[in-house]
This record gives structure tokens, C-alpha cells and sequence, in this order.
């Protein structure tokens, strides 16, 4: 290759594909050693093509077998670039996963420009192959956590160029809010009963994931002939209304 002195392309033999490749490999490197000062500028001629080729030896990457010389070239060793090859970090959840009194909790993960995040909140493990998203949803924007006791939270992260994915990160958020109301309901939405009637309340406890959803039934004061059990059934001997 001739092109650090009359900056033309001179023949080259080989398979047509890598010689066309090393082509174009080569005139990458010569701009870069030229912007760089890479090679010595008082050499000249077959010194300084050598020069070259030496520099361009230091991107062969070895391999085993017989006839294959110094390897295949790979641009980025002999420039000596980094390239991404690592998986992308763990996706980064703004509250670690344990047990909250609150009845919903709003999360977000931490940004990365570099991936995209997929995410799920049903335990079920996120997967991405061949650009198809499987058990999750592109994360965009800061999500609930709510409406059950125990929900956990799996994510990956897919690198948007190498589109490598990271390791699986998985939060578990156990529930436990106060209760804030009960609502009673007489069944089929009676809201009186009459001399020697029963009739079944039903209660509405929020939120639906309470921790503590136990019902204690009482009548309020001691009123003659009226009775409710364990179940929420009213008795009544007299007339009664109730609400």
C-alpha cells in the first residue's frame, strides 16, 4: 500500500470481500496516524510503508490454524479504541424493594441514555431477543405500585447500540396500608328490614390491600331485639332501620 506517499490505492491480492475491508481499514489508520504523528515524518519511502504496516500489525487479533498469518485485523485494537462490549449496568430502582405502610408507591428508574429499560410489575422476568420484547413494557416514565398486597418489580437494560442486555433486577414491595374506610351495604341493596327479618351487610373495606381486614360486628348502643353475628347478619325482633 502506497498511499502514504502518493496517496493512491496500489493492487492488493486476497479474497475480494477482505481485501476491499483492509482497504478501507488501512485509510482510516493512515488518517488517524497522520492527525496522531504516529510515524516518524523524516522517513520516507519503503521506511515509511514499513513503518506503517508495523503500525497496522498492532490491530491483528491471533487466530489458531494453519495459514491464517497474523490473524484478522480489527481497527479498534490497532487505534487503540474501547469498544462496548460489556453488558449494561443492573437497572437502578429509585426505592429498594420491603415492606410499606403506604397504599401506593411511585417509582422511577435511574436514567441511562445509553439503554433502554423494560420493565414488569406481575414477577414475571422481562426478556429481549432479536429486537422482540417479551414480559415487559419500555419504561418512559415514573410508574404505581399498588392495588395488591405483594407486587414484584423485574427489569433489564438493552444497550440501544450493541443491544446487550444486562442482569435481571428484581425489587419485591409487600403492601400493608392502614385501613381508611368501611362502607356498609345491605345485600341487594336493601337498607331496612322488617319485624323478624335478617339481613346480610355487606362491608367495603379501603383500600382493597389493607393489611388488616378483619371485621368486629356490634350494634351500637343496646337496643332491644336487634342483633348482628359474626358474619355481618342482621336480626331484628322489632322494626329497625338500617343504614
Amino acid at each position: 500500500v502506497d498511499t502514504l506517499t502518493t496517496n493512491a490505492y496500489a493492487s492488493m491480492t486476497g479474497p475480494a470481500s477482505s481485501s476491499v475491508i483492509m482497504a478501507g481499514c488501512a485509510a482510516v489508520a493512515l488518517q488517524y496516524v497522520r492527525e496522531k504523528g504516529l510515524i516518524d515524518e523524516t522517513l520516507s519511502g519503503p521506511e515509511r510503508v514499513e513503518a506503517f504496516v508495523d503500525f497496522l500489525s498492532k490491530g491483528a487479533v491471533p487466530v489458531e490454524g494453519e495459514g491464517t498469518g497474523l490473524g484478522y485485523f480489527s481497527l479498534p485494537k490497532a487505534l487503540g479504541l474501547k469498544v462496548d462490549t460489556e453488558k449494561p449496568e443492573v437497572p437502578v430502582l429509585s426505592m429498594k424493594g420491603g415492606t410499606y405502610e403506604e397504599e401506593k408507591l411511585t417509582v422511577s428508574f435511574t436514567e441511562n441514555k445509553r439503554c433502554d429499560i423494560y420493565y414488569s410489575v406481575n414477577g414475571k422476568t422481562p426478556t429481549y431477543k432479536n429486537g422482540v420484547i417479551k414480559n415487559g413494557e419500555l419504561y418512559t416514565k415514573a410508574f404505581a405500585i399498588e392495588g395488591a398486597s405483594k407486587v414484584t418489580v423485574k427489569a433489564i437494560a438493552v444497550n440501544k447500540e450493541t443491544k446487550l442486555i444486562s442482569k435481571v433486577m428484581t425489587e419485591t414491595f409487600v403492601l400493608k396500608p392502614k385501613v381508611s374506610s368501611v362502607k356498609l351495604i345491605g345485600e341487594g341493596g336493601a337498607s331496612s328490614v322488617g319485624k323478624g327479618k335478617k339481613l346480610k351487610l355487606i362491608a367495603e373495606v379501603k383500600p382493597s390491600n389493607a393489611a388488616n381486614r378483619k371485621l368486629q360486628w356490634s350494634v351500637d348502643g343496646t337496643p332491644e331485639g336487634i342483633s348482628v353475628n359474626a358474619s355481618g347478619v342482621v336480626t331484628v325482633k322489632k322494626n329497625a332501620t338500617v343504614s
